[in-house]
């Protein structure tokens, strides 16, 4: 029971992580529209998230997922 709870939790962490990181590359376009305006000023926040994201899965135990997602977003704050 508790292994499917963890491998579903991998699943939501990973699921959650691959939809900051559109955000993320949004906010690194700065076109001039507004949407990517507002992701500009919201990068370090979401780049956070990210981060925190995959601590969560170095903890949890997707260590190479958790270490490529880890990465990109410190590599963006």
């Amino acid at each position: 029971m508790f292994r499917f709870w963890l491998c579903e939790l991998r699943g939501g962490l990973t699921a959650t992580a691959l939809g900051l990181v559109p955000a993320i590359g949004i906010g690194l376009m700065h076109r001039h529209n507004p949407v990517a305006l507002i992701f500009d000023n919201l990068l370090p926040y979401v780049a956070l998230a990210l981060v925190l994201v995959a601590l969560l899965m170095l903890i949890s135990g997707a260590r190479w997922r958790g270490t490529l997602f880890f990465l990109g977003g410190a590599a963006v704050i």
